[in-house]
């Protein structure tokens, strides 16, 4: 991968959410450095100083990280809840990246 990197090809990414840990995120300084994508978790945070949300998920759609969704998920329902969802100043929303979001957010098809 990083001789395809260093040659410039580097294959598009998968839209999805990423966990508040992956290690494309969890150093703070790096995100910020790489991606200028400016994310903390917030479950720390009191409740009227968070920006976002308690455990906003960063999106990652074509290499870039976009936005954050917060989700909710209410599991003896069988529900997946999009409480909000916060795109960075200079994302362009096109129908291309509304398909690609809405997919991740169905995620994919039950197995059989």
């Amino acid at each position: 991968m990083a001789l395809i990197a260093a040659k410039g090809k580097v294959p598009r990414s998968k839209t999805t959410f990423l966990s508040p840990f992956d290690p494309l995120v969890w150093d703070h300084q790096r995100t910020l450095d790489l991606f200028n994508f400016d994310y903390k978790i917030e479950i720390f945070t009191p409740a009227p100083r968070r920006k976002y949300g308690c455990f906003t998920l960063p999106i990652l759609y074509n290499n870039a990280l976009i936005g954050r969704i917060d989700p909710k998920a209410h599991r003896k329902e069988g529900i997946f809840e999009v409480k909000a969802l916060y795109l960075e100043p200079d994302v362009v929303v096109d129908d291309a990246l509304v398909a690609e979001v809405k997919s991740a957010v169905r995620g994919p098809p039950p197995n059989p």
